[in-house]
């Protein structure tokens, strides 16, 4: 018998609360949805055989993931306990003890445990043939059916632990929280709090100076990898400048609206700046983190759309040939270096129609950059590091180094239309860092060169993260190069760059036989671009799995905050009613307010992600992505995008707001 009232409470617990109860049964599904899909792909063979690299970022995503969600629900479920106080507080009060209020809630954990397994299992699924397919397309690798697609059990008993265990988080919180609940307590909680003026002028010193310091950081030029390390700076600068700014300017700009009579005493406007004084109060710190969602949202759809726009122009521009074979010369004379390039033509020649052969001499060598003024001096790096080897030379704050590869301008000339001239002060350089581009002078040797900047290029240069390629006057000034940054090679690599025609190409064995022939090194256009799509493949992924996860987290955010407006405003709309107003007024009051409300955080997520721009276009260079161009029109894509969902959210939630006043008032 006690069982079947507590099962009617329940249910209709579930009916008059649906509001609350059916978005996080929805939201939480959905989370869990993205999970099995990850799981399933990452544990699929066809996957794994197809693109190994693929497993790596789903772990990434995962862990993403796994962090939001966390948030996410934990927040949403915060919300509902919150509001069935005041129902446990009636239960008390009619004589209910904490053990059935307990059952109750154990009961009712049960069953959004059975729906949001059933709806996660299934839906994942569904979710996954979809991102399977779409993982084909986007890596270039042949058309695969869903067969190669299976259900998989092990996804689905993983993801089913993972639910158990956060709803089993969620029931002990739940089940803590009821130890505290007291009768009647509703009726004597206050929502407001109160922060000494004083402090909020702190904070809002602290607030101006992290986002000063975090906007000046973000517009600064620097390379690939000191982007990366200083993006991680500003992003917490961010986060501190907009939490301590918004909480302490929350209040504050009301009173300085309180000194514009004509706006603060215009009829049409008294009501909507005396409500927003509250309101903004009790939400800025709502407001900060949804601006900071919105941020990261823009910020992850920015790069996806722009790394999937540009990741085949990219590794063409870089790779402009089909071959690439290249080999230590140790010819005692130049007729024999000659002899053996010649030879290395025929046997080539042999096996494909080969053309458009292009050979050039180059030395590859690291250097280490030093800030000199107006322009950066490289330097001899520490000799235990890899010759290839680019990034910072020990810890985050170390020297940085770069990868150079030197070649004199008689080879540029000889392959390319446009001649280069260069006397000897200057040399010319081929780069994609954007801080790099705007060298006008480079430190070498030593000694102080004018740079002349070259953009396209004819032969196969690999220019990723922060490489240069520098164009010498001739062989003498190239040995010299060599001898001051790579003194140790006692051999210069002899490249050689070829075509085939479109039908032929070289086979695994053919290419392995000339390479033990001449001990060469031999890459494929064809094989890069497979190594390329696997790479950009698995960003776009992990980037489209946050940037669902950030829009599923704005809408919560957004959703529970308009239904907590609206069953704590109805005192608000007792007291208007009181003064004079008519309904169709006060409706008018409450829509510009939350419309007000609502257009901050999207407001200063746009004026955060146009500042950071800059530091995010140069961390995509880390890629070779740099068209200046596509990067632009996707980041006027993704704020097109991201503007129109969260007007749609906007809008659904405000209808929810106006459905929850209404039942009240009823």
């Amino acid at each position: 018998m006690k069982l079947r009232l507590l099962w009617h409470i329940m249910r209709r617990q579930f009916i008059t609360q649906r509001l609350v109860i059916i978005p996080f049964i929805l939201a939480v599904s959905v989370l869990f949805m993205i999970e099995y899909t990850l799981v399933s792909i990452g544990l699929n063979s066809y996957i794994k055989q197809k693109n190994d690299f693929l497993v790596p970022f789903i772990i990434i995503a995962n862990f993403f993931m796994a962090f939001l969600t966390f948030i996410f629900i934990f927040y949403a479920n915060h919300f509902m306990m919150s509001q069935r106080r005041k129902e446990f507080s009636i239960f008390m009060t009619l004589g209910m003890t904490k053990k059935s209020m307990r059952l109750i809630v154990v009961m009712e954990t049960i069953l959004q445990f059975i729906i949001i397994s059933v709806i996660s299992i299934a839906g994942g699924y569904l979710l996954g043939a979809i991102f399977f397919l779409f993982i084909q397309k986007i890596m270039g690798s042949e058309v695969a059916t869903l067969r190669y697609y299976p259900f998989d059990s092990v996804a689905m008993f993983i993801t089913l632990i993972i639910i158990a265990v956060l709803m089993g988080m969620l029931l002990i919180f739940n089940l803590f929280s009821i130890n505290f609940q007291r009768p009647i307590t509703y009726q004597h909680r206050s929502d407001s709090s109160v922060i000494s003026r004083w402090l909020r002028y702190v904070l809002i010193v602290i607030g101006s100076a992290a986002l000063y310091l975090g906007y000046f950081i973000a517009l600064q030029q620097d390379t690939t990898f000191g982007a990366f390390f200083k993006i991680w700076i500003v992003i917490g600068l961010v986060i501190i400048g907009t939490y301590a700014f918004f909480v302490g300017i929350s209040e504050i700009i009301i009173s300085i609206l309180q000194q514009v009579s004509k706006v603060y005493y215009h009829p049409r406007y008294f009501f909507v700046v005396v409500g927003m004084r509250v309101r903004l109060k009790m939400n800025a710190v709502s407001l900060a983190t949804i601006t900071l969602l919105c941020t990261f949202l823009i910020v992850t759809l920015t790069m996806t759309l722009t790394t999937y726009r540009d990741m085949n122009h990219t590794i063409m521009k870089l790779i402009t040939n089909d071959y690439d074979l290249s080999f230590d010369d140790n010819s005692k004379s130049q007729i024999e270096r000659q002899q053996t390039i010649d030879n290395i033509k025929r046997d080539i020649q042999g096996l494909v129609n080969a053309k458009d052969f292009k050979v050039y001499e180059t030395t590859l060598f690291r250097a280490s950059l030093e800030k000199n003024r107006a322009y950066y001096k490289l330097k001899q790096a520490s000799d235990d590091i890899p010759i290839d080897f680019i990034g910072n030379e020990g810890s985050i704050f170390s020297k940085q180094s770069v990868m150079i590869t030197a070649f004199t301008v008689q080879d540029y000339n000889r392959y390319h239309q446009n001649k280069l001239h260069l006397d000897n002060q200057s040399i010319g350089m081929i780069t994609n860092v954007p801080i790099f581009k705007k060298q006008s002078k480079v430190g070498l040797n030593n000694e102080v060169f004018k740079v002349k900047q070259l953009d396209a290029h004819a032969l196969n240069l690999m220019m990723i993260q922060d490489s240069m390629v520098l164009i010498v006057k001739d062989k003498n000034q190239l040995q010299k190069v060599k001898g001051f940054y790579a003194h140790e090679q006692k051999n210069s690599t002899i490249s050689i760059n070829f075509n085939v025609s479109e039908k032929t190409k070289l086979t695994t064995s053919q290419i392995q036989k000339l390479s033990k022939k001449y001990d060469a090194s031999i890459n494929s256009k064809s094989e890069m671009l497979m190594v390329w799509d696997r790479l950009t493949g698995g960003l776009i992924f992990v980037g489209g799995v946050v940037s669902i996860v950030l829009v599923i987290g704005i809408f919560l955010m957004m959703y529970y905050k308009q239904v907590s407006e609206a069953y704590a405003n109805q005192h608000n709309y007792d007291i208007m009613k009181k003064l004079g107003l008519d309904n169709g007024r006060i409706s008018k009051i409450t829509r510009n307010q939350m419309t007000f409300l609502f257009a901050i955080p999207i407001t200063v997520a746009l004026i955060h992600t146009l500042i950071s721009s800059n530091i995010v276009y140069t961390l995509l260079n880390m890629l070779g992505i740099n068209n200046h161009h596509i990067f632009l029109t996707s980041y006027v894509l993704a704020v097109t995008i991201i503007s129109f969902l969260y007007m749609a959210m906007y809008k659904i939630t405000s209808y929810i707001y106006a459905k929850v006043i209404h039942q009240q008032r009823n």
